[in-house]
């Protein structure tokens, strides 16, 4: 029981410099480095989008807070994305606008998580997800995942289920992968989720990089009828849209459940940004053509030049 000076062990190792030790080493590297570690893109958003775009003589009551979902726009365009994206009709009461990704994981963590239970971390994994459970007194459970993949001889899904055990409460996927840039294929997410049915999992999936990809979109995960009751989903504008100072993601799940995170949620941040909501519906809204274009912009500018 902490008392003063003293703080909660669950904040015992939480820090704002997740990333300095990456940082430490890139700075001892000869030649060009190129910072991939945070998700900033050089690139500015779409215009429409932009925070100086949302102007108070077109908008009134700019600056209000936003109700507790959403901004209603920002709901409407969030339906009409994931429908173009992913081919699902989502049910308007099952989505939650968050303070972006980041925000929304931990919301749904607090909501989900007790003390004691485990996290399932398929590794490696973006990191903020680790403290985010531990906030939460929760302990995760990292198994080597991503890169045995293609390893010979190595049952990857094997060893997600040898490390379930009565505390395993969920599991944490992530198609396209951060950091390692991976798909799942569609047989290894098969098996993935008859290891959730079998041992009465959550299903916590990360689709920041959803709109990040080179010939064709990865199938989302959550859209297989086999997870939809036990599935909650976070998306970003972050990365694909440029929007990362935004602080804007969206969270759909089952109704029951999403009931719950929106009452956490309220209690969390109440709401995000409202002028930074009202750019995010125009960025999923208009931005299609934008996405295209800096894509194959990010694509090109990442491929080696011919000798």
């Amino acid at each position: 029981m902490p008392r003063f000076p003293r703080h909660a062990g669950a904040a015992r190792g939480l820090s704002d410099r997740v990333f300095e030790q990456l940082l430490q080493k890139s700075r001892t590297r000869n030649g060009r480095v190129h910072p991939l570690h945070v998700g900033d893109t050089y690139l500015d958003p779409l215009p429409a989008a932009r925070a100086e775009a949302q102007r108070t003589e077109e908008r009134p009551r700019l600056h209000n807070y936003a109700p507790v979902q959403g901004e209603p726009e920002l709901i409407d365009a969030i339906l009409e994305k994931v429908q173009r994206r992913s081919g699902v009709a989502l049910d308007r009461a099952c989505v939650q606008v968050m303070a972006g990704a980041t925000a929304g994981i931990g919301v749904v963590c607090s909501a989900l998580l007790e003390p004691g239970d485990e996290l399932l971390l398929p590794a490696p994994f973006w990191p903020l997800i680790r403290g985010a459970a531990r906030l939460r007194g929760a302990t995760v459970v990292e198994v080597p995942f991503y890169t045995e993949l293609d390893r010979a001889g190595v049952d990857p899904v094997a060893r997600l289920a040898a490390a379930i055990t009565p505390r395993t409460v969920a599991i944490y996927l992530n198609s396209p992968h951060n950091p390692t840039g991976v798909v799942l294929p569609p047989a290894i997410v098969s098996r993935l989720i008859d290891l959730a049915v079998a041992h009465d999992l959550w299903v916590l999936t990360d689709e920041v990089y959803e709109d990040l990809w080179y010939d064709q979109p990865p199938e989302s995960i959550w859209t297989r009828l086999e997870l939809r009751e036990r599935v909650i989903v976070t998306h970003s504008v972050s990365k694909a849209y440029g929007l990362a100072g935004a602080r804007v993601g969206f969270t759909h799940g089952p109704a029951e459940i999403m009931q719950v995170i929106r009452g956490v949620q309220t209690f969390y941040s109440y709401c995000a940004p409202r002028p930074m909501q009202l750019g995010a519906a125009r960025a999923l809204r208009e931005g299609d053509e934008w996405l295209a274009n800096t894509t194959m912009h990010k694509m090109l500018a990442a491929k080696p030049e011919a000798s």
